[in-house]
């Protein structure tokens, strides 16, 4: 493996999680998987985070908006909460990414019944789970369940040359789903995911061509790519109004 950056053994014990969904109080607290990761990825993947910024930078970002073909996204960082309205609905999500909880709105009226409610927010979670990594992956590439394997070099459509990570993801809504990155030699950030949604699939459900980095304060973010894939119109808020999280 070639990696062109600072690289030391501290980052082989360096464990953290980037806030992904969890269910306090029902589930053990479920950590990064060292144990079963390759260490050669694990410095891989330190490296993308560095280049991106860095762990204490990201830990401090107060809240992001965006949109994506999903549809739009505010994200309350720092307190777990999602507002999520998807293009394909007329429904709107009001979401505790902690407890896993929230209120639903469809067709201008909220939901009563809690196990319709239940049901909804499970589906929305699915979508936010995989719409936080297309925004996050080099953040995320250590979140807790997560494995990491090197799958050796590979040419990008550009023809340069770059590494191969492989993130396994294991989460408690949903199935196993596998994230391979193309991790450029010269800056060590990520130019091209491709997902599968299961083990079992050989082949990707889709891939996407990470360009266009912009500066967001001190973090490097791809947004706006050019194949019009991930977030865009992307902003990090010092602060934002807690109605957003709070009221339809």
């Amino acid at each position: 493996m070639t990696c062109r950056a600072a690289l030391t053994p501290f980052f082989l014990i360096l464990f953290f999680a980037c806030q992904p969904p969890k269910n306090d109080g029902q589930v053990s607290e479920i950590q990064f998987d060292v144990e079963h990761s390759d260490p050669a990825a694990v410095e891989l993947a330190d490296s993308v985070l560095e280049a991106s910024g860095g762990k204490l930078v990201w830990d401090k970002v107060q809240s992001l908006t965006w949109n994506s073909a999903r549809g739009e996204f505010a994200w309350d960082k720092q307190n777990d909460r999602l507002r999520f309205k998807p293009t394909s609905s007329n429904k709107q999500y009001l979401i505790n990414l902690k407890t896993q909880e929230g209120r639903v709105r469809v067709n201008n009226e909220e939901l009563a019944q809690a196990e319709e409610v239940k049901s909804e927010i499970s589906l929305a979670l699915k979508e936010w789970q995989r719409e936080s990594y297309e925004l996050a992956l080099p953040f995320l590439l250590k979140s807790p369940g997560a494995t990491l394997e090197y799958l050796g070099e590979d040419t990008l459509h550009t023809g340069e040359k770059c590494n191969l990570l492989q993130l396994i993801v294991n989460h408690e809504t949903t199935t196993k789903v596998k994230y391979v990155a193309c991790v450029d030699l010269d800056d060590n950030l990520i130019k091209k995911i491709s997902f599968f949604p299961s083990l079992e699939h050989e082949v990707a459900a889709y891939t996407q061509q990470w360009d266009n980095y912009k500066s967001y304060g001190s973090l490097t973010m791809s947004a706006d790519r050019t194949d019009g894939s991930g977030p865009r119109r992307l902003i990090l808020n010092e602060s934002i109004d807690e109605k957003v999280f709070t009221e339809f």
